[in-house]
């Protein structure tokens, strides 16, 4: 008995110790991740050697659990159990799920707490050195290996064939385009099979090696570091249609609020008859967080790893919500599981709305 409450005395202590050093750790980080490159750079690193130690965890502390109940089990059913075998597993299982507890609490508190405060967990996740950093590369391995653009593409062209452009040419923008050298295959693919012009500017917030200025008798394709709310003062014309899987759009959680300020950016961006066109990818969940795992350990998708633009922004299209009076909201007939794909279509009369 006294073994057992020195046990549970010094597992309080070492947990309470954790808590403290972990409060500190997020003082710190709360105050120093948007200030100095360097520290913000050490707080991702130690953020997906932290996750990874979580995933490590959880499956410990399911195991603690099932031993726990057993033996729970064991004793209500009056089966006698050595004093030996009793300790061993009274120990080994409150070791086990102290230590599971601790990791997953410090994870919490030192390292989602900050990027929360901030605003930028949802953010923060796919920098450089982040948990998700490889999210992009491979993202687009993924798509290249389940040959997404070749089943994709005729169902794109018949949605974009009616739009009328600007002396035939097609104008299309990709304000969060990563690298843009996906952007650019679409180009060339789509001027080939809608034998127009294709104007594809595009561009990211990120700075990373990207796809360079090209151009042909069909295509011209440009990349900008920019922010994408910067783009109206940068621009000198409407565009045909914006290409935004897992962009801007998606990037607004669905929070009403900041999506009207995207849709609005965009609505203005457009011509009368323009459109936007997001990713629709089936929603797995299971799978989804598969794969998270898997970014975490230096591994290649089987799926995307997270939900599609079209799942986070459904919802905020109920009739008479603002968002569906600015756009109406479709799947692309034809398209499902990973080639699923949506497209908005602006509405005209809607440009005296303030959204």
């Amino acid at each position: 008995m006294n073994d057992s409450i020195s046990l549970i005395i010094m597992l309080s202590k070492t947990l309470g110790y954790s808590i403290s050093v972990s409060l500190l750790m997020a003082i710190f980080f709360r105050l120093t991740i948007n200030k100095f490159q360097t520290i913000r750079s050490i707080f991702l690193g130690l953020t997906r050697v932290s996750m990874i130690f979580v995933y490590v965890c959880v499956p410990l502390l399911i195991l603690s659990l099932s031993a726990f109940l057993l033996a729970a089990i064991a004793l209500i059913s009056g089966v006698q159990i050595s004093d030996p075998i009793a300790n061993t597993v009274v120990f080994a299982v409150s070791y086990s799920m102290s230590f599971g507890i601790i990791v997953v609490v410090c994870y919490l508190i030192a390292f989602v707490v900050p990027m929360k405060v901030t605003g930028q967990f949802h953010t923060m996740q796919y920098e450089k050195y982040g948990p998700l950093s490889k999210w992009g590369d491979e993202t687009r391995a993924y798509k290249r290996n389940i040959a997404w653009e070749g089943n994709v593409i005729e169902q794109l062209g018949t949605i974009l064939k009616d739009i009328k452009g600007y002396n035939h040419k097609l104008r299309i923008l990709a304000p969060a385009a990563n690298n843009g050298h996906e952007e650019l295959s679409l180009a060339k693919t789509l001027s080939n099979l809608l034998h127009r012009k294709i104007r594809m500017r595009t561009s990211d917030i990120a700075t990373m090696s990207h796809a360079g200025f090209y151009q042909d008798a069909q295509v011209t394709f440009t990349y900008e570091q920019r922010d994408a709310y910067d783009l109206p003062k940068y621009l000198d014309e409407r565009q045909d249609a914006i290409y935004d899987p897992k962009g801007i759009l998606w990037f607004t959680m669905g929070q009403e609020k900041k999506l009207l300020k995207a849709l609005r950016l965009y609505y203005d961006l457009l011509e009368d008859d323009g459109v936007i066109i997001i990713d629709a990818g089936e929603t797995r969940k299971l799978l989804h967080a598969y794969n998270v795992l898997r970014l975490n350990f230096f591994m290649s998708l089987t799926y995307y790893a997270e939900i599609s633009t079209y799942e986070r922004l459904r919802k905020c299209f109920s009739t008479g919500s603002q968002a569906s009076l600015l756009f109406t909201i479709e799947l692309v007939p034809n398209l499902s599981g990973p080639y699923g794909m949506a497209i908005l279509r602006k509405i005209p009369a809607a440009q005296e709305i303030t959204a």
